[in-house]
């Protein structure tokens, strides 16, 4: 969201009806990386991030850590979903 909140919901089907779990938290982002401290957990993500187009970004996790939320190599597409 705009104002540096984030809501990250998790489904276990890819038709997105079985919800696993919601995680929040806020986010920031400046010169190629984007930071999110996921609530209840004491370390930040950081990655860095490569815009593709439009509504395209790619994100490759920097930190990998036990005590991290993402603990090993994570890398993901994040597409915009218009309304």
């Amino acid at each position: 969201m705009a104002d540096g909140n984030f809501v990250i919901s998790f489904f276990s089907d890819k038709g997105r009806t079985k919800l696993v779990q919601d995680e929040r938290g806020t986010w920031k982002a400046q010169n190629g990386k984007s930071e999110l401290k996921t609530n209840g957990v004491s370390n930040a993500e950081v990655y860095l991030y490569t815009v593709m187009d439009d509504d395209t970004i790619k994100y490759v996790n920097t930190v990998k850590d036990p005590s991290a939320d993402c603990q090993e190599d994570y890398e993901f597409i994040e597409q915009r979903v218009r309304k």
